[in-house]
C-alpha cells in the first residue's frame, strides 16, 4: 500500500485539522447505491468480490466501467465468472488507473476491507456502523415500493437511518421502448392506474408523498441534456398516450415531456421543502470565456443576477480553461490550449473576483490535469488540461503562480512564459506574477525597466542576438 494514516494531509495543519477534528465525525452520505434489504438483513459477504464488484446483479458501476473501458469481458464483470478472476480482473485495471479517483479509493477500501473481511461484524449493518454513518440516502425509482426502507424505519434504533431518494430517471425517458411497462409497475406502487398525462401526475404525486412518509427529504434529476420545450396539458396528454401505447415518441416530444414533468415535480416536492424553489446559497458552473466567448459575460451575468436578487447568496461553483505547458502563443486567445491564454483568463476571473465581493465562495477547476476519457483536446487524448499543475503532478503552470502571488504573503515573482522558446518576433512582452509592490527587469545582468505591480506587471523587451 502507498497510504498511510496521512495520505493526502501534506501539511501540519492539514493533519491537525483532520486527526484533530474531521477523522471522528459522522458521516452523512446523501448518495449512495446500497441495498436497503441487504441493510435490513445485516447481509453477510463471503468474498471480497461480492461486496466489492457483484453481488447478484448490484454493485459498483464506476468499477464496472473502468473495466469495460479496459477490454474486461463482461462475464468478469456482471457475468457469471469466478469471482477471484473477477477480482483478479479488476486488479489488472486499477494498474492502468493511476490518476482516476478509483485508483486511491479502491487502495482505501482494500487497506480496511483486508483488515475486517474475517471479523464477525463484516456484515452490512456492521460496516455501516463501524465506518461511522449515522445517515444513508440510497437511489430509489419512484416505482419502488419502498418495503425495506419502511421495514427499517419500523426498528427503534437500528444505529444508522437508510432514507430513500426520489431518483426519476426511468420515468423521465418516456421515449424509451419499455415507458408502457415502467408505468404499469408506477400503477402498482401508486395505487393510480396511469392512463393517461393527469393521471400520471397523480400517481408521481402519491410516490413523492410516500417518499416523504418513510423518510425522503432528497431528489436527484439525472439529465444527460436538457432542451426547454414549453407545452400545453393538450399535446402531453397526446405525448404520454403515445408512449403508453408503445407507438415511437419524437425526440422534440420527449423534450416537452422532459420540460413539463420537472417543473410539475418542483411543485410536489414544494410543500415539504420550501428550497425546491429557492434554496438558501446559489453557485453557478461557469466557463464564460472558455467554451463561451467573451470573458467580458462573467461580470454581465453576476452583475444582473445581483441586480435583481440583491439579497441572494450567490457563488461561482466551477470555473477554468485548459493549457498544455508545451503550447504557446504571442496572441493568446480562447480554445487554442497555450499556456499563455490560460495566464489570461485567470486574470481575469482573479480580477472579476475582486469587482463582485458579494460572492460567497469560488471554485477553480482544477489543481490538477485530470483523466476524462472523452476527450481529444489540446493534443492529448483521454485528458482534460484545466490544472493548474500537470498531471503526473511534476509541472506548475503559469497560471499556478498567479494564485501563488495574489493569496499567498510570502515575497515572491515569478516569469511567466518561461517554456516559451521558440519566438516569431524579435519583441517580446515580458510578463511577471508577483506580490511586490515594483519589480525590476534585468538581462544579463543589465536593468532593463521597473515598473509597478499589481499582482500582474509587464513590459516589452527587444530580443538582441
Amino acid at each position: 500500500m502507498f497510504m498511510d494514516e496521512d495520505f493526502l494531509l501534506s501539511t501540519e495543519w492539514a493533519r491537525r485539522l483532520y486527526h484533530g477534528h474531521a477523522e471522528g465525525q459522522p458521516i452523512v452520505d446523501y448518495h449512495c447505491h446500497l441495498n436497503p434489504q441487504q441493510a435490513y438483513e445485516d447481509a453477510r459477504f463471503d468474498d471480497l468480490t461480492q461486496v466489492w464488484l457483484f453481488d447478484n446483479g448490484a454493485g459498483d458501476h464506476y468499477k464496472w466501467r473502468l473495466m469495460r473501458a479496459n477490454g474486461v469481458p463482461e462475464k468478469l464483470i456482471t457475468g457469471d465468472g469466478d469471482p477471484y478472476e473477477k477480482f483478479l480482473a479488476y486488479v489488472r485495471t486499477m494498474e492502468r488507473a493511476l490518476g482516476n479517483p478509483l485508483y486511491e479509493w479502491s487502495h482505501l477500501e482494500l487497506r480496511r476491507a483486508n483488515e475486517r473481511i474475517a471479523q464477525p461484524d463484516f456484515s452490512a449493518r456492521g460496516l455501516i456502523r463501524s465506518s461511522g454513518v449515522r445517515c444513508i440516502c440510497t437511489t430509489d425509482d419512484p416505482a419502488s415500493d419502498l418495503a425495506w426502507h419502511k421495514k427499517l424505519a419500523a426498528e427503534k434504533d437500528p444505529g444508522f437511518k437508510m432514507l430513500p431518494t426520489f431518483r426519476p430517471d426511468t420515468l423521465m425517458a418516456v421515449e424509451a421502448p419499455g415507458f408502457s411497462t415502467y408505468a404499469r409497475q408506477l400503477s402498482k406502487a401508486s395505487g393510480v392506474e396511469v392512463a393517461g398525462w393527469a393521471s400520471l401526475k397523480a400517481a408521481v404525486a402519491q410516490r413523492v408523498q410516500e417518499f416523504h412518509d418513510v423518510g425522503g427529504r432528497l431528489a436527484e434529476h439525472g439529465l444527460n441534456t436538457f432542451r426547454f420545450v414549453p407545452s400545453t396539458d393538450e399535446q402531453l396528454a397526446a405525448i404520454v398516450t403515445r408512449a403508453l401505447s408503445g407507438e415511437p415518441v419524437p425526440a422534440g416530444e420527449a423534450d416537452a415531456y422532459r420540460t413539463a414533468l420537472p417543473l410539475f415535480l418542483m411543485g410536489e416536492y414544494g410543500p415539504f421543502n420550501r428550497s425546491a424553489f429557492v434554496s438558501d446559497v446559489v453557485s453557478w458552473n461557469l466557463y464564460l470565456g472558455w467554451y463561451v466567448p467573451g470573458l467580458w459575460l462573467n461580470d454581465l451575468w453576476f452583475g444582473f443576477f445581483h441586480l435583481v436578487h440583491p439579497n441572494r447568496t450567490v457563488g461561482m461553483s466551477e470555473y477554468g480553461c485548459e493549457a498544455m505547458p508545451n503550447l504557446h502563443s504571442e496572441r493568446p486567445r480562447r480554445g487554442d490550449h497555450s499556456e499563455e491564454y490560460q495566464c489570461v483568463y485567470h486574470e481575469y476571473m482573479l480580477r472579476f473576483f475582486d469587482r463582485h465581493p458579494y460572492l460567497w465562495v469560488t471554485h477553480v477547476w482544477n489543481m490538477f490535469d485530470f483523466a476524462a476519457d472523452a476527450r481529444n483536446q489540446g493534443g492529448e487524448p483521454g485528458m482534460n488540461h484545466k490544472g493548474l499543475v500537470t498531471f503526473d503532478r511534476k509541472t506548475k503552470k503559469d497560471a499556478f503562480y498567479l494564485y501563488k502571488c495574489w493569496w499567498n504573503p510570502e515575497p515572491m515573482v515569478h516569469i511567466c512564459s518561461k517554456r516559451f522558446r521558440d519566438r516569431a518576433r524579435d519583441r517580446i512582452r515580458v510578463k511577471v506574477y508577483s506580490n511586490q509592490p515594483q519589480v525590476t527587469l534585468a538581462v544579463n545582468g543589465k536593468e532593463v525597466a521597473t515598473k509597478a505591480c499589481d499582482k500582474v506587471g509587464e513590459c516589452s523587451h527587444q530580443c538582441l542576438e
